[in-house]
């Protein structure tokens, strides 16, 4: 359960993040390409490519 709790979070803040980039304009492409490459990113985020 809590898997899946993180999993959600995880989908959530990455939308959020694109949401954000997208209205102010920037490069949503470069954006996706930053996240899923960072320290930061799970598998979940990885695997939306």
């Amino acid at each position: 359960m809590v898997n899946r709790v993180l999993t959600g979070v995880h989908i959530a803040s990455a939308a959020e993040s694109m949401a954000f980039a997208a209205r102010l304009g920037l490069n949503t492409r470069l954006l996706f390409d930053f996240i899923t490459t960072s320290g930061g990113t799970s598998w979940y985020v990885s695997s939306m490519k």
